[in-house]
């Protein structure tokens, strides 16, 4: 089982407001682990910086700069993270540029998925769904939560991720239910490891 995540120590001029930041999304409950070590990553940018009085235009779109062979949803995602920030920033007195949604790269899909239907669905996910809410007691959002790697049906068990105490939980299948699994995962026909294990219609 995982520890509780540790608080990430901001060392940059910003470093109050980016802790202020973080306890505020907390409060809210957001969790924020994954962002807290993003911006952290941001804080050690800061630290060459002159970000005293103002994050300035240029210094945000230097830090959101695509790197090379970086995904679009990569860089969606560290602008949305941004944009988070300088709302945060602006509203407590801080100058900040916040990075207009325009600059977001459009999505090039070139994946063409097979489309379930409703009765398709019905019949294909939600008898295990059922089975794993009665018999391995688990949430409905834990069940939901769950990713196609997270399920490790050949070696009896699957892996409940983030929990509500924050910890990382392991949950046995007997045989009855990993023969299901394995059944019901070849019917789906995935192929990330990072899709729903039980997706929506």
């Amino acid at each position: 089982m995982q520890s509780p995540p540790k608080t990430a120590v901001f060392e940059s001029d910003l470093a109050p407001l980016l802790s202020a930041f973080v306890a505020e999304k907390q409060r809210f409950g957001f969790k924020y682990n994954s962002i807290e070590a993003y911006l952290k990553s941001f804080d050690t940018f800061l630290l060459k910086k002159d970000c005293k009085s103002s994050l300035s235009k240029e210094l945000m779109l230097e830090w959101i700069a695509p790197k090379a062979h970086q995904k679009s949803t990569t860089i969606e995602h560290r602008i949305y993270i941004m944009q988070r920030l300088a709302d945060f920033l602006n509203r407590n007195g801080f100058s900040a540029y916040r990075i207009p949604s325009e600059l977001i790269p459009r999505k090039v899909h070139d994946f063409v998925p097979y489309i379930f239907t409703y009765d398709e669905i019905t019949r294909i996910v939600y008898p295990l769904l059922f089975r794993v809410l009665c018999f391995c007691g688990l949430r409905i959002s834990e069940a939901l939560n769950l990713t196609v790697g997270d399920v490790h049906f050949e070696d009896g068990f699957f892996l409940l991720r983030n929990t509500k105490t924050s910890l990382d939980r392991l949950i046995p299948l007997d045989d009855n239910l990993r023969v299901r699994f394995m059944v019901y995962s070849e019917q789906m026909g995935f192929l990330r490891k990072d899709e729903y294990f039980f997706p929506s219609p």
